[in-house]
């Protein structure tokens, strides 16, 4: 049995006296609201290659039309402010695929490490592995992800959706 971490126990620093334990009911729940972010970050990303043109089947796992996209973005000559800002958003949005692909492909069970509640997380892909592996998930690994995909969210909407340049004001010597 191996367990893999989610984050860093080597950093935290909580207080041993605050219980900071949660419930599989609250598991189930921050799965759900983190597979909703996960969905809405999707759709943008379907945005994104319709209007790049990127030939992607909408049946493929995500991880292929990020591939796609990457590889449409290398393609280029040169890349501009737009096709930079999508490739660090991709970049960034990795490590919260990772999670996603473990906690949609896996099953759940509570555990406690050091009087902290975690969920191990079996991956129904390692089925097949010699070595039983889980991933360790923490109550504030959920909410980290949550903050993050929000805010790589916002950011593809923006690369999808630009702000206008300002338009100039009215030469108030020109009058009306």
């Amino acid at each position: 049995f191996v367990c893999i971490v989610w984050g860093n126990f080597a950093r935290m620093n909580a207080p041993t006296n605050i219980d900071m334990s949660f419930t599989m009911d609250e598991a189930h729940i921050l799965r759900s609201k983190l597979i909703e972010r996960f969905a809405q970050f999707e759709t943008l990303l379907f945005q994104v290659i319709a209007a790049a043109g990127i030939p992607v089947s909408v049946k493929s796992p995500v991880g292929q039309r990020i591939v796609a996209i990457n590889s449409a973005l290398a393609a280029k000559d040169k890349l501009n402010k737009h096709d930079k800002r999508l490739s660090a958003i991709l970049d960034k949005a990795g490590p919260a695929m990772a999670l996603r692909n473990e906690l949609v492909h896996g099953t759940m069970a509570l555990a406690k490490i050091d009087n902290l509640s975690v969920l191990l997380v079996k991956n129904a892909n390692s089925a097949t592995l010699l070595v039983d592996s889980r991933v360790v998930v923490r109550q504030s690994d959920f909410d980290t992800t949550l903050s993050q995909l929000a805010n790589l969210t916002n950011q593809l909407k923006q690369v999808l959706n630009p702000l206008s340049p300002p338009q100039p004001e009215p030469d108030a010597a020109g009058g009306p």
